[in-house]
């Protein structure tokens, strides 16, 4: 018989054809093939555990994100911002990189919300010190008097000023606009429960006057805190004491006079 050509010369023959067939589509047969991805049976490696931690092996949110962000203030306050690393976050949170990058895609975001956080503490005690007086004049001086305060014992504040390359700066000079945003609404907020009759105009420019003044107290503090806010609260007083009119808008809502209550004031 005549072999087949390539195999004549090492004396081989070829293979027979495989006796196993295919696969049976018996059920009772042991080569019935399992679910597939997209039978609704086929285990997700993906989905919920029952034992309260992600795929990864670390705990699920909020927790994990609170531990992420007390992680890297932790580490911006030994290194400085500028020199610490995700990989240091996510060894000193005792997670993964993975677990740190699925919550914080960068390092500016993470800074970001870990700014926000600290100014939520921040003007929690500012409403705290604004309501615990009676009149506007008393309410800025204790608040701004408390925030400043608090602003100059902050350890990533002070690590601003005894280190200008800890990276701190930028977060409350070119990028503090979502946190004076924040604490102008809030001032706003506070002056207007402390008196609803003032005119919206003056809440708004009171508002921007204080946040504004805070900042720059905290960046360049020029004179005692005292002195600051005994003069921002002067400035309240007189500003309320001596406010403009109803804005046009809020001044055509109001109902028409009687001409009668004048004549009557006359006699």
């Amino acid at each position: 018989m005549k072999k087949p050509r390539g195999l004549a010369l090492r004396g081989k023959t070829p293979r027979s054809p495989s006796k196993r067939g295919p696969i049976r589509s018996d059920p009772r047969s042991p080569l019935k093939r399992g679910p597939t991805r997209s039978d609704p049976r086929y285990p997700s490696k993906r989905g919920p555990t029952t034992s309260g931690r992600s795929p990864g092996g670390d705990r699920e949110t909020p927790e994990i994100r609170n531990l992420l962000l007390e992680a890297a203030f932790r580490c911006a306050v030994r290194f400085g911002w500028a020199r610490t690393r995700m990989a240091d976050v996510a060894a000193r949170a005792g997670v993964s990189r993975q677990t740190l990058y699925r919550h914080f895609q960068t390092k500016e975001g993470l800074a970001s919300v870990l700014a926000l956080r600290e100014q939520d503490a921040f003007l929690d005690e500012l409403r705290e010190a604004f309501r615990s007086q009676e009149t506007i004049a008393e309410a800025v001086e204790a608040a701004v008097s408390m925030g400043l305060k608090r602003a100059e014992s902050h350890p990533l504040l002070r690590q601003m000023f005894e280190d200008p390359d800890s990276g701190v700066l930028p977060y409350v000079t070119t990028r503090a606009l979502p946190l004076m945003k924040r604490g102008r609404a809030l001032t706003a907020e506070l002056i207007v429960e402390l008196d609803p009759t003032i005119d919206p105009g003056t809440v708004e420019l009171l508002a921007d006057v204080l946040t504004r003044e805070i900042f720059s107290h905290t960046l360049t503090p020029s004179e005692p805190i005292g002195v600051v806010a005994e003069r921002l609260g002067r400035l309240a007083a007189l500003v309320l004491r001596e406010r403009p009119l109803l804005s046009e808008g809020a001044r055509s809502k109001r109902p028409p006079r009687d001409p009668s209550r004048r004549r009557r004031a006359a006699l």
